[in-house]
Formats: structure tokens, sequence, C-alpha cells
């Protein structure tokens, strides 16, 4: 389902309130026998842009959001909207992407209507087996206000890639995408870390990319009736409250909560409102501020001086909150044939070492000069040295399995094999180390 926010012309006269300025359609795709992949969701884009314009001829631009699922925060629709931007019944000029469970109050509230009024589509005794029947269900007595609804029938799996990759670009740390002439201008977040792919990039991988699918047929949408004014009365004493726990606005119409859902402006209570939750978070808020600006200073001397570096300080760098990703951080060769040793000194003598004294070791290993063996940043911790033992363990099993041919080999699906000889080998390995802790105690007890 898509969701569509439009913007009425204004004209003299009509009243400056933001949520009586806006028209929200809703266009239902019905796809049948088919995942909802990148290059249908492209030509989906390119079918509700030519029904919007059909309605309001007097748009020119999209801006699209939507949440972070596979077929829309993906490199080749980004290609499509960016090489199509001005061929497409809409100009796009920019696509951001909403956070985790986020973004998505409006398409949830029209998809709850869908289904209610297909529930009652069923009670009447009426089936519902396939996408022909669903697009009746949805369009009976008179459809669902401002709602078109299509079935796309598809006739080939085969879809178009892209030419290539564009060198060091992850599509997934960037949330924010504006496409222009100069080629398609990314942010990780709003304003922040913006990047410039530039427009011989995007023609590149962009080649294969074709404006419409003839494999592709979305059917005639049907105009939904207006409803008679009396069905409104019904509900006009109902109450609507804002799904925003922190607004307290209610509405008498769905239609004006929908409106208000849209473009988003809460009206959040006042203190006097806030329950005794409330209370506390603000007066937990006001404690951590002045724990944070009110330090203790271990010397009066030059305290204006102080006071202005705490200022200065506070203030964070710019796009600090952005996520970070973990380096792969892999053993140095001096670490791997140290722990090597360890682990066949075990096999051999019976006794393994035990996970924990090899990382306290490690920091106090020395050479023959008595310099440290290791520095900081090599010294490990009990978690990695049980994982490498595990893997030097899952080695030497399988060395032995292929010269002992009688050995029987059970084959395990999903290639899951290594993982469960990982875990046992673990549990071996962790009962060991009990083990020995055990019998180094009550060796300390009998002497």
């Amino acid at each position: 389902m898509i969701c569509v926010l439009v913007c009425r012309p204004q004209t003299e006269g009509d009243e400056n309130d933001d949520d009586k300025n806006f028209d929200i359609y809703s266009m239902v795709h019905i796809v049948e026998e088919q995942k909802q992949g990148l290059h249908i969701v492209s030509q989906i884009f390119s079918s509700a842009f030519k029904i919007l314009k059909s309605i309001n001829p007097h748009l020119k631009h999209a801006y699209i959001r939507s949440d972070n699922a596979g077929c829309y925060h993906a490199l080749p629709l980004m290609g499509y909207l960016w090489k199509f931007r001005n061929e497409l019944s809409l100009d796009v000029k920019q696509y951001d992407f909403s956070e985790a469970q986020s973004g998505k109050d409006l398409c949830d509230s029209r998809t709850g209507t869908c289904r209610l009024h297909m529930l009652n589509y069923i009670n009447e005794g009426n089936d519902i087996t396939n996408g022909k029947q669903m697009k009746e269900a949805l369009e009976s007595h008179g459809g669902i206000k401002n709602t078109y609804i299509s079935v796309v029938n598809v006739s080939c799996e085969t879809q178009p890639l892209l030419c290539g990759t564009i060198k060091n670009f992850q599509i997934t740390q960037f949330n924010n995408f504006k496409f222009d002439d100069e080629g398609m201008r990314v942010y990780k977040a709003y304003g922040i870390g913006g990047e410039l792919v530039k427009a011989t990039d995007m023609t590149r991988i962009s080649n294969k990319l074709t404006l419409f699918d003839s494999n592709l047929t979305f059917g005639d949408s049907k105009i939904p009736e207006t409803k008679p004014a009396s069905i409104k009365t019904l509900r006009y004493n109902a109450s609507f409250p804002c799904f925003d726990p922190n607004c307290i606005l209610e509405f008498k119409k769905e239609d004006h909560l929908l409106k208000h859902l849209s473009v988003g402006k809460h009206v959040v209570d006042d203190e006097k409102q806030d329950s005794i939750i409330d209370t506390s978070k603000r007066l937990w808020s006001a404690k951590c501020q002045d724990i944070r600006f009110n330090q203790p200073l271990l010397s009066s001397v030059g305290f204006e001086e102080s006071q202005d570096q705490t200022k200065t300080n506070i203030k964070e760098q710019h796009g600090y909150a952005l996520k970070k990703r973990k380096k792969a951080v892999r053993f140095s060769p001096k670490v791997k044939d140290y722990l090597a040793v360890l682990f066949n000194a075990g096999e051999l003598s019976g006794k393994k070492t035990s996970p924990y004294t090899v990382s306290n070791q490690m920091r106090n290993e020395i050479d023959s000069q008595g310099n440290r063996l290791f520095s900081p940043s090599e010294w490990l911790s009990h978690q990695q040295i049980r994982s490498f033992f595990g893997n030097l363990c899952i080695k030497k099993q399988k060395v032995e399995k292929s010269k002992n041919p009688s050995v029987e080999v059970v084959k395990i699906e999903n290639d899951q094999e290594d993982d469960e000889d990982l875990q046992n080998v673990l549990t071996h390995l962790i009962a060991n180390e009990h083990n020995n802790v055990l019998s180094e105690i009550v060796t300390g007890l009998t002497n």
C-alpha cells in the first residue's frame, strides 16, 4: 500500500490551517504469485505516480518516505528513480527512510480500514481466494474513500539487473537520498554525512533499467464513490485520539485524525496534566542536566576559564549519534602461534589450559630481554581464546576423519555441521575447565 499526502493548490479565501490544506490518497497494488521485488516496486511507483497525476494535474514533484525493507532500501530502486526522475509522471526529488518501527502510522491506519472492509465482504457470504476477488471486495459498496485498487499481473520472472557496483559505497549506511542532475546525494541522517554519487556512476549502473516493463500489466482502478452525508453523521460523536502517547489532541472525525498524523504537528501536554511517571521523568532529566553542568572543580584558580572550557567541551561533534560499524580485528601471527603452542601442549599432555588462565598469562608474558611479549592491543579475552581453541579442535577432527576413511561422516542439512561441531567443542572445553578448577581446589585442600 502507498499512502500519499497531497497539498491542495491554495486560492484566495482559503483557511490558513495546515491540517485542512491536504488530501490523503491510498493506492493498493495486489501482486499475484510473485514476491515484492525491486523491479515490481519500481513499476508500482510508476503506476502510482500516473494515478496521482490524473487525479491532481497540478502536482509536479514527489517526495518519498518508507521503511527500511530490502525491496526499498536498495541501489537498483535508487538507480531507477534517479535515471527516470524527469520521465516519470512526477519528478522525484527525495527519498527518505524512517527509523525502525516508525513512520508507518498512516499506512497502518488505512490497512486496518481495508481489512475491515474485506471482513464485511466475507461476512456477506463471499469468498476472497485470489487478487481479482480481493479487488472486488475492496471496491464493494462504493469502495473506500480516496483508495484506488489495481491488480498487477507478472508474466516473466526475469528482472533487469545493475551493470556493476559503485566502489566503496554501502547503501545501508545512508538513510536520505536526493536526486539532481549532478548525481545522487546521500546522507547518513538528515543533513549529516553528505556524499555525492556522481552522475557518471549512476548512469553506468542503471544502463539496463527500463522505464516500463511490458511483462507487468496493471489493472484499471475504479474511482471510489463519495459516501452520503448521513453515514458520516453516524460517527460524528465518536472520539479519535492521536496515536502518539504524548499528544493530547482528539478528533471527532477519522479524516481529521489522518490529516493530523500525516502533518505530524503534535500538541504535547503541559506539566499540570502529567502523570506521576511523567513527573518523575522530568525530575530525573533535570537532575542529569545538573550533574552534567555542575561538575566539582579541584581548584578555584581560573574558575571563569574552566567554566568557559566546560561550555565548549560539552558540544558534541557533528553526527556523534550515528551508528558506527565495528571493524573486524584479526589476530596477529605471533598471537596465533602462541595459542597454537598452548593448544598442542594440552592435546599431548591431556591437561588442557583454561582460557581464563591464558588470558591472564598473555598480559604478563615477557621475552628473553625482559620486554612484554604482547602489546595491550594484542591481549585477548577468554571468549576469544575459547573460540580460537574450538576452531583448532574442529580442524584437528577434520584431519583425523580424512586419515580414517572408515569413520562415518554424517551430513547435516543447511550446512550447519561446523556450527554444531563448534558448539560441542566449546561445551567440552567448558567442562574441562570446571574439572581443572575442581582438581586444583582438591589438591590445595589435601596439601
